[in-house]
């Protein structure tokens, strides 16, 4: 099956909120090639779902990372930052792109909708 393209408005406001997956054909996991809802160029949610599969689903750790296009390295990472952080730990990464392009906004957002 052939990857998912994202339209480019919404590839756009991934860059601009330094949310956007450089990387996206190595996402070869199955929920981003059968579902609309998942989006491998969305970074944040590639990352989360990759946390969710070695928890959640009790993958191994090496296969869950690989099949999101991270490294075990990466893996433990955003695993720690997202036990310290929440979602917010997963754009510590991103900190110095989110910066650029009016991070407080992005983060009010982020945290308005987590408490909805």
């Amino acid at each position: 099956m052939p990857p998912k393209k994202t339209n480019s408005r919404k590839r756009d406001a991934l860059r601009q909120q330094g949310c956007w997956n450089p990387r996206p054909e190595q996402v070869t996991d199955p929920l981003f090639q059968q579902s609309d809802f998942f989006d491998a160029d969305d970074l944040l949610q590639v990352k989360y779902e990759m946390l969710r599969r070695v928890r959640i689903d009790q993958k191994p750790v090496s296969q869950a990372a690989a099949a999101f296009g991270f490294s075990r390295p990466t893996y433990y990472q955003a695993e720690l930052d997202f036990q310290q952080q929440g979602l917010f730990g997963l754009l510590r990464v991103l900190s110095a792109t989110l910066h650029d392009f009016g991070s407080p906004r992005l983060l009010t957002s982020i945290s308005r909708a987590a408490r909805d």
